[in-house]
């Protein structure tokens, strides 16, 4: 992927310059990797429930990374725009209607972990979170569910609720297809489950405890002894590097 965007951004082989279609393609990147998300330095509820222990104390300890913004940051900018979109909606509605919606609400499932939740419905007591994915893992999430990263990012948010008094009695994740339909949305919720959430924060300290007793901030060479979850999306990560050249990189699936 990184190498697709390199060729992509190389000059015009005849004048030597960039075109106005490569040069606006550059700003997208570059106003992506200024922007504020990309600029978060505490891990929130989505980042701590991902499979690989590795990855998490990397995060932990902000090490550098090896991409500033791994991958083409489009399918993020859609996203993020869907999210403010769907924000507007809402409070369109509870000015109309009366407050039915919590939106944007900031939650801290934990002081070290801070977070904001896309939608908590009053009424029906229901954390909802927004993802806006491809149709086709719209339709893989149908049949397999959303994995132990989605799962656990949504308990966390309703332990963070709980922590402010209002306990949720349902989690909930909303998947629209980016560039799909309306019909073709999907659904995902099961109860809150309490014991879920306090397990994914007992790994979140597990890690860190881990990190202290091997002294990585002294001794990154001993990120070698946190385990893998290699996947297809290694390559999203931003530690990733086919050809580790340091121990601040992971090579993740590739053999």
């Amino acid at each position: 992927m990184t190498d697709m965007l390199d060729s992509f951004l190389a000059p015009d082989a005849e004048t030597g310059t960039l075109d106005l279609k490569t040069e606006l393609t550059q700003m997208v990147i570059d106003a992506a990797r200024d922007a504020p998300r990309s600029q978060q330095q505490s891990l929130g509820p989505s980042e701590v429930g991902h499979p690989c222990d590795r990855k998490l104390a990397y995060g932990i300890m902000r090490e550098p990374k090896t991409l500033d913004q791994p991958g083409d940051p489009l399918p993020s900018i859609v996203g993020t725009a869907a999210h403010k979109w769907m924000e507007g909606m809402l409070k369109a509605y509870n000015d109309k209607h009366g407050v039915r919606f919590l939106v944007e609400q900031p939650v801290a499932p934990s002081p070290a972990i801070p977070g904001s939740l896309d939608v908590y419905d009053i009424a029906t007591k229901t954390i909802i979170d927004w993802k806006f994915p491809s149709a086709e893992r719209v339709r893989r999430y149908r049949k397999d569910g959303p994995g132990d990263q989605y799962r656990k990012q949504v308990h966390l948010y309703g332990k963070g609720m709980a922590n402010l008094g209002l306990t949720p009695d349902t989690v909930a994740i909303m998947f629209l297809p980016r560039g799909g339909q309306l019909a073709q949305a999907y659904m995902w919720s099961e109860p809150y489950d309490p014991d879920l959430a306090q397990e994914t924060l007992d790994r979140f300290w597990s890690v860190t405890s881990m990190i202290d007793q091997l002294d990585c901030e002294n001794h990154p060479e001993h990120y070698a002894f946190f385990p893998t979850a290699p996947s297809s999306l290694c390559d999203y990560c931003p530690w990733f590097h086919p050809k580790p050249e340091g121990p601040y990189q992971c090579k993740g699936n590739v053999k």
